[in-house]
């Protein structure tokens, strides 16, 4: 069997070889607390009641409890305590899982235990050294920790029970290990008679064990490792010396703790400990009872008394996620302090600074500005200038800019409460971590995700010496080191980083609290980062629920939800959803946000993308110049936001076959990311890369080319060797070299792509699939046919697996392969699939937009091959009828429209109508791709034989 005797190691590594961890402080801290209660009869019946509603499983325990209720006071605590009852199992197992609901019902036996124990130890102190044992197994992951920390710290947070007889002792841990799972360990235990600051006493003359010779030790016993000896198999000696704990860092913590939960009342002092604990319930439960018993007799402290009592339970509840009933404590308590307090009260200032926290949780900013800064006001006059409280308040209004856009005063605040936490507050104080963590957040939002990482990790490395394992901080911590992973490409990382912030919070939270919502919105990020998109999509569903249920109608993390959710519709080929969602959030932003927020910008920006895809190209444009208006006058003129909305612009000029006015946009966007942006950033990887895009559409294929290598040089710079984004860059440039007719140079990035993907994706994600696409058309070009089919169908099947039925990505995947069937001549394959993808374009695309013209143009083609030409022209008009909607007059693909026309035009001997389009197609691709460019010179070619034709009729 494993002893579960609960226990905290130490490595000899740490910094301090007298360190012990935060789970040690807060145990010390509870029974302090607990030492200094006044318990009476009553205490006893509440536990009995207690364990009786939550453990009770048997009728023979009643008996038992009975006994112990009534015969109590005939015995002593240790008798208790060692009888077989359940007293001894129930609080062990209480102070091992730290379960601080049992062990504040057991308090007043821990108390009684504790100083029979003290009163014993001084009544009988040893005057020579002594050797005790304890022979128990343990689990081989533990027994190992032991064995690495050496001349480290072992401390027991429970009462320890030991024995002056080895033999007793050894038989123990002889038979703890016969378990094969288990090591039997015989602790050798040296005590020296000097050191008093753990009581321990001989319980012979009491306990109902009289042979085992028993010295109990009562809680929080620390031992040095000493010497390990095996014995024999699967049994160790490991020597332990008692001693006490010398840690600096985790007493002067601990002190600044326990000042700042200090009160005369033991309950309200027991009350901030669990808060601070985050054990939001059990804190409720306490404040509650102190409500219910507070005096509300004259006035001054009774009413001050009160509604301190009141704003702790609102500030527990913001905590908890009940805003609502959070809203109503904190103006309940801030109305009795306005009629009992001067208006300058420094308490006010306290319930100021809380309802402001919970008006920016509930979203509403501009209302928690103005409580935060009458706060500040009244901390001002009081406080000197490096108090923690005014650090916090600067912390609390730096948090609010940042999420208001304002990142230069969100800064300023932020290294305001910095500096002054730095100076009043330990260095393990988890308010530092906060402030790490918040200033981590703010590099994270402006890009810097490095920066970020490196001020979370400091964040983590506090939290983790300062809070319990289970504290929501601690999950909060990792929720933001697996967003910088997220946004680093490192997406195991990022996912193991959620999900132990996902555990916390399950734990911890109730299960519809904010916090968690954010938690699930993140994991559906990196879901759909990591092309699972249904999985995305499920925990995007679970965000919303929660935060349907926990906030306003009007909440702008209601709208955040809105918007990923749209932009995962979006990017699955589903634009209708896509829309309805992005509008939901644009509602959502219209009522409760100012009408030059940057969110809105953003959402206005998002619901063009979607437009753009639609292929409502003007009203795309429409609502990019509406993000811009607002960037224009709510953010600097060199904000990266600016740049990413002159950017979209550009894009979708390109789209429209205006490159000139494409490249202006990208060109602008580039000028503002060169400014206010490191030189290695992204941002400005996917400026280059847009520009080398338009460059590729004009066939400058030399200057495509410099600018993705310019993004090449970012990314191995910024990004893992592994990452998706540097595949994507490689697949881009293998793209430009197989159109400049270097093949085994495309080749080469394609594979580079390749590799990076099948190491750092699923296997059927659809980069990997876009991947094998380019690799097939390659192939194609190269002559390869068959390997070229190959490849594409790899793709396909990727496709139809992680992609529904009639999505884009599908359409595209069938177009190619009918371009290939109708290269190798099988023109009824070729029909067959380049319908298929026509069937799919029909469905997500409105019948009127130009990528139709694309599908058109491909079955025409294929129609003029079996002399269908009839039939193919028919197809040639439909594309030319779309192609001539978009805004710009020289649109690439208007050539080709043309010059297919006069193609099939001249094959039906409409000799007139086939020179006309023929001059249509050489003006075009002279104005659009230039007087060099080879489809100009096919168009120009084909209209002197068409003319050449005419002179000879």
């Amino acid at each position: 069997m494993i002893d579960l005797t609960p226990f905290s190691i130490v490595s000899p590594t740490s910094p301090s070889l007298d360190t012990l961890d935060q789970s040690f402080m807060y145990t010390q801290l509870l029974k302090e607390i607990i030492l200094e209660m006044k318990y009476d009869d009553n205490a006893r019946k509440e536990f009995i009641d207690f364990y009786i509603k939550s453990f009770l499983d048997q009728n023979s325990q009643l008996k038992a409890l009975y006994q112990f209720q009534q015969t109590y006071e005939d015995h002593s605590p240790i008798w208790w305590y060692t009888k077989e009852c359940i007293l001894y199992s129930t609080l062990n197992k209480a102070l091992r899982t730290q379960d601080t609901e049992v062990i504040i019902k057991m308090g007043f036996f821990i108390q009684d235990l504790h100083k029979e124990i003290e009163q014993k130890h001084l009544q009988n102190h040893q005057t020579s050294n002594m050797i005790v044992y304890r022979g128990q197994g343990l689990s081989e992951a533990d027994f190992s920790k032991i064995q690495k920390n050496k001349s480290g710290l072992l401390s027991f947070n429970n009462f320890l029970s030991t024995s002056v007889d080895h033999d007793v002792s050894l038989l123990y841990a002889d038979s703890a290990s016969q378990n094969p799972d288990t090591v039997g360990v015989l602790f050798h235990m040296e005590l020296d008679s000097t050191n008093f600051s753990t009581s321990y006493a001989s319980i012979r003359d009491i306990s109902n064990f009289q042979s085992e010779e028993e010295i109990l030790f009562s809680m929080h016993s620390i031992f040095r490792i000493g010497d390990i000896k095996q014995i024999k198999h699967q049994l160790c000696q490991v020597n332990l010396t008692l001693t006490t704990d010398h840690d600096p860092q985790l007493k002067c913590l601990t002190d600044f703790i326990r000042d700042e939960i200090n009160d005369s009342n033991e309950w309200y002092r027991l009350a901030s400990l669990m808060e601070k604990m985050g054990k939001f319930d059990k804190a409720l439960e306490i404040l509650d009872f102190l409500l219910q018993t507070t005096s509300v007799d004259g006035l001054g402290i009774g009413h001050c008394s009160r509604s301190n009592t009141i704003a702790s339970i609102g500030r527990v509840k913001l905590h908890s996620g009940n805003f609502c009933g959070a809203l109503v404590d904190l103006q309940k308590a801030l109305a009795i302090q306005q009629k009992s307090l001067p208006s300058d009260h420094p308490n006010l200032a306290l319930n100021y600074n809380n309802i402001g926290g919970l008006y920016q949780s509930m979203g509403n900013n501009e209302i928690a500005l103005s409580y935060f800064e009458k706060a500040l006001e009244i901390q001002q006059k009081y406080l000197p200038s490096d108090h923690s409280n005014l650090a916090l308040n600067y912390n609390n209004i730096g948090q609010l800019y940042h999420s208001m856009g304002n990142n230069e005063m969100a800064l300023s605040y932020l290294e305001k409460a910095l500096e002054i936490y730095r100076k009043s507050l330990p260095s393990g104080h988890p308010n530092l971590a906060l402030n790490y963590n918040n200033i981590g957040l703010l590099y994270q939002s402006m890009g810097n995700n490095v920066m970020a990482l490196s001020y979370y990790e400091k964040a983590l490395e506090i939290v983790r010496k300062s809070l319990p394992s289970d504290h929501p901080n601690l999950a909060l911590n990792y929720n933001n080191i697996g967003g910088a992973h997220d946004s680093l490409g490192n997406y195991e990382m990022a996912l193991s980083y959620y999900e132990k912030a996902l555990e916390i919070y399950r734990k911890s939270l109730p299960s519809n609290h904010p916090n968690l919502a954010a938690n699930y919105n993140n994991i559906g990020g990196l879901y759909q980062s990591m092309g699972n998109n249904q999985m995305a999509l499920s925990y995007y569903e679970k965000a919303l629920e929660i935060y349907r249920k926990s906030l306003p109608s009007d909440h702008s993390n209601l709208a955040l939800n809105y918007n990923n959710i749209g932009l995962l519709y979006q990017l699955m080929g589903n634009n209708v959803m896509a829309l309805s969602y992005l509008e939901k959030a644009l509602e959502i932003y219209r009522k409760s946000l100012p009408s030059d927020h940057p969110n809105l910008a953003v959402n206005y920006n998002n619901i063009g993308v979607v437009h753009y895809s639609l292929g409502n190209y003007e009203m795309a444009l429409s609502y990019y110049e509406k993000a811009l208006e607002i960037y224009r006058k709510s953010l600097p003129s060199d904000h990266p936001n600016l740049a990413l909305n002159y950017n979209n612009i550009g894009q979708l000029y390109q789209s429209m076959g205006n490159n000139e006015m494409a490249l202006s946009y990208l060109e602008k966007a580039l000028e503002i990311y060169r400014k206010s942006l490191p030189s290695d950033h992204a941002n400005l990887a996917i400026n280059y890369n847009n520009i080398g895009g338009v460059h590729y559409s004009l066939c400058n294929y030399e200057m495509a080319l410099s600018y993705l290598k310019k993004v090449l040089e970012i990314y191995r710079k910024s990004l893992p060797s592994d990452h998706p984004n540097l595949a994507a860059n490689y697949n881009n440039i293998g793209a430009v070299h197989n159109s400049l007719g270097n093949y085994a140079m495309a080749l080469s990035y394609y594979e580079k792509a390749r590799e990076i993907y099948r190491k750092s994706l699923p296997s059927d994600h659809p980069n990997l699939a876009l991947n094998y696409n380019n690799i097939g058309q390659l192939y194609q070009s190269m002559g390869n046919n068959e390997m070229a089919l190959s490849y594409l169908e790899k793709a396909l099947e990727i496709h139809r697996k992680s992609l529904p039925s009639d999505h884009p990505n599908l359409a595209l995947n069938y177009n190619n392969i009918g371009e290939l069937y109708h290269s190798m001549g099988n023109y009824a394959m070729a029909l067959s699939y380049l319908e298929k993808a026509l069937e799919i374009v029909r469905k997500y695309l409105p019948s009127d937009h130009p990528n139709l013209a694309l599908n058109y143009n491909n079955i025409g083609g294929v129609h003029d091959s079996l002399g269908n030409y009839e039939m193919a022209l028919s197809y040639y008009e439909k594309a030319l009828e779309l192609i001539q909607r978009v805004p710009s007059k020289n649109h690439p693909w208007l050539a080709a429209t043309c010059g297919n026309m006069a193609l099939a035009l001249e094959e039906l001997g409409r000799y007139d109508e086939a020179v006309s389009y023929a001059i249509q197609a050489a003006e075009i691709a002279r104005s659009s791709l230039g007087a060099d460019h080879v489809e100009t010179k096919t168009h120009e070619n084909h209209l002197r034989e068409l003319q050449q034709l005419m002179s000879l009729l």
